[in-house]
């Protein structure tokens, strides 16, 4: 008897244990998710205005959680929820490899009333980061907008291999109109231009 209400405390420690991890690792790979649409000096950016800490710390933070921006992202929600320095945190998420774990450690019991407040201020700072990833792709549609539209307008020779066959095509055409005393100024002619007296006309007298 005595076993089996053990493995049953065990089951559910384990149990609990794995929905609070659920939510931390639902956190990290939403906030991951949403850094793939930037580049890393960006995200760093963002970063630095979301947590107020300068740019170099959150490199070293960065490489501290194996580069994912969703753990680093927790670890900084951690430090402001517990009252701790980035760096303390980080220091135990190495030790306990679980970030349920570490919560537990600083008090935050899965379902207790610390622990709600954390998953809240979580889902706050989920928001926010919706926000800002929205308002990132918006402008790098707008800005893709704009290089098509120009592009369109004032089509680059050089690199575009249709306009540039096209610009040869043309060349070419107003290389053989001269040879063949055609001026291309004026109407007339079949849409070449007026004759002109000189080399190249095929009837002499003009």
């Amino acid at each position: 008897m005595k076993k089996t209400g053990i493995i049953i405390a065990i089951a559910l420690l384990t149990s609990v244990s794995l929905f609070a991890q659920r939510e931390y690792s639902t956190f990290s790979a939403r906030i991951s998710t949403f850094g793939q649409s930037f580049d890393r000096p960006s995200f760093e950016l963002e970063f630095t205005k979301a947590y107020g800490v300068p740019a170099y710390q959150v490199r070293d933070y960065y490489a501290g959680v194996d580069h994912s921006w969703g753990d680093l992202s927790l670890a900084f929600e951690f430090s402001r929820f517990f009252d701790r320095p980035v760096v303390v945190i980080l220091d135990s998420y190495r030790r306990y490899h679980s970030w349920d774990r570490v919560a537990y450690h600083y008090g935050a019991k899965y379902n207790s009333k610390k622990y709600k407040m954390l998953a809240k201020m979580m889902r706050d700072r989920e928001k926010y980061w919706d926000r800002v990833h929205r308002e990132h792709r918006k402008h790098y549609y707008a800005q893709q907008a704009r290089y098509e539209r120009d592009r369109d307008y004032r089509p680059r020779y050089d690199n575009d291999r249709y306009y540039r066959d096209d610009r040869r095509q043309y060349d070419r055409d107003r290389y053989n109109d001269r040879d063949k005393g055609w001026d291309n100024k004026g109407k007339g002619n079949n849409g070449h231009g007026k004759n002109k007296p000189g080399k190249g006309n095929n009837n002499g007298r003009w």
